[in-house]
């Protein structure tokens, strides 16, 4: 993978600075799972990427939709790999390929009237 430009360091010291909220590290993402009791949860995670350098994690609680932490992934490559793999690249998904995890189109016909 290149290394990261200035100006990507750049983008992720300012998204971090807006976001003070916004924990760093895998350690500290490590942390508030095991707060939260671990896969155990009745959370859901977003994965994003605000800055090119930065995974954004962010878990919810399932029941209320509130956001229980967000940690920032910087620079970290296991991360990114998890994120291209499962980003969603908006192409259309081959409907006999039985992949549960590619989205599916929705089709509608209008019934036909009287």
């Amino acid at each position: 993978m290149p290394q990261n430009t200035t100006t990507d360091k750049e983008d992720a010291q300012n998204f971090l600075a807006a976001h003070p909220e916004v924990l760093v590290g895998r350690d500290a993402l490590r942390e508030e799972r095991a707060k939260i009791g671990g896969d155990d949860a009745n959370t859901f995670a977003i994965y994003n990427k605000p800055v090119s350098s930065i995974v954004l994690v962010q878990e919810f609680d399932a029941d209320t939709k509130e956001r229980v932490f967000a940690v920032a992934l910087v620079d970290d490559e296991q991360a990114e790999e998890y994120y291209r793999k499962y980003e969603d690249k908006e192409e259309p998904s081959d409907q006999s390929s039985g992949d549960a995890t590619q989205p599916r189109p929705f089709l509608f016909e209008r019934a036909p009237t009287a």
